[in-house]
């Protein structure tokens, strides 16, 4: 290919530098796509990821013979009994109603005792033992427990691994369908580190919460708030 006769062409002209200062279009339009598609690719992500957070819980174990004890609330008689003595149970079996309207549940599974007064319609005072619930877990294990708010209960799920410290990893067995009366969820947690038993363990629940883009908007809209 011969090369262009430039001879008598002013270099220096508007129009010469206005042409060679010139960005092809071409570049405009990939270069917006491209851009476009990074953008596209920031907010999946964003919309996408999770940001861990983490929750401090006390854990404390059940009776040692792997028990739990359902005992009288305040100021109320037990309208109905569900379970007869000595018989089977699951976790979060209804076992007792009470006459405000609420119910006594079994957080594990196990076979049902009576240990107290259990009769329907009778004063009994606050406080008194009613049902003693024998878990059926392994001998070789350790079972804590404890009671969350819901925004951590409605991220956790049965058969999740939890670190706990000195002992090492626990797995989520139980978690309560419905809150207490301070509106906290139980949550039961096995060890089958027998070897090491603790009267009370703190450890950092990990949960993934909201997304990067959520914390983003739920942020934008907390300043927003504070301006107006």
């Amino acid at each position: 290919m011969s090369e262009p006769n430039l001879k008598g062409l002013d270099l220096h002209s508007e129009e010469v530098q206005e042409l060679m200062g010139a960005v092809p279009s071409w570049i405009h339009r990939w270069g917006i796509t491209l851009i476009a598609l990074i953008l596209i690719g920031a907010l999946s992500l964003c919309a996408t990821i999770r940001l861990p957070e983490r929750y401090e819980i006390e854990l404390t174990p059940l009776a040692t013979d792997g028990s739990t004890i359902i005992s009288m609330p305040d100021g109320v008689k037990i309208k109905r009994i569900y379970v007869t003595n000595n018989t089977s149970v699951k976790a979060n079996d209804t076992l007792i109603a009470y006459t405000d309207d609420t119910f006594a549940t079994t957080p594990i599974a196990g076979s049902v005792t009576y240990i107290g007064p259990v009769h329907e319609d009778t004063p009994i005072p606050a406080g008194t033992e009613l049902l003693k619930v024998v878990n059926e877990s392994p001998a070789d294990s350790t079972i804590y427990y404890a009671y969350i708010p819901q925004n951590i209960a409605s991220k956790i799920s049965r058969g999740q691994q939890i670190p706990l410290p000195e002992i090492g990893t626990g797995i989520v067995k139980t978690i309560s369908y419905s809150p207490n009366s301070q509106e906290n969820y139980y949550i039961e947690i096995s060890s089958n580190n027998s070897n090491h038993f603790h009267n009370h363990i703190k450890t950092d629940l990990t949960i993934s919460s909201q997304t990067i883009l959520q914390k983003l908007l739920t942020t934008i809209r907390h300043k927003t708030k504070i301006i107006n």
